[in-house]
């Protein structure tokens, strides 16, 4: 995995946590097990996630070469999923979103807003 995260802000919503972290993704899913990029609680002092919002910067970080991306967090495997538009050359609405392929020199900066304990 390579990726730099940096909590920007902490707040407390009654026994709520919520972070707002920027994690730079310079190369996605490296290990190329198509398990995305692991991102976990404890990776920013928490021990449970009760909700994360997920959205890519633009132009920002080491990895500026992705665009039309979307990311979203996958509970089940604990990471993120940076999916790009298919391009099908028609630019049409069968274009669909399709996970970045692993373990290449592509990647994103996202902006979390994680929610938990």
């Amino acid at each position: 995995m390579t990726r730099d995260i940096s909590v920007t802000a902490t707040e407390f919503l009654g026994a709520v946590k919520t972070r707002f972290v920027d994690v730079d993704i310079s190369n996605y899913d490296d290990d190329a097990g198509g398990d995305g990029e692991s991102f976990t609680p404890s990776d920013i002092g928490m021990n449970r996630f009760q909700k994360v919002s997920a959205e890519v910067k633009y132009g920002e970080g080491s990895a500026t070469t992705v665009v039309n991306c979307v990311a979203q967090y996958d509970y089940q495997n604990n990471s993120l999923r940076l999916l790009v538009q298919e391009n099908d050359g028609t630019g049409t609405a069968n274009d669909e979103l399709v996970e970045l392929a692993s373990n290449n020199n592509d990647g994103a900066t996202v902006r979390l807003a994680c929610m938990g304990r």
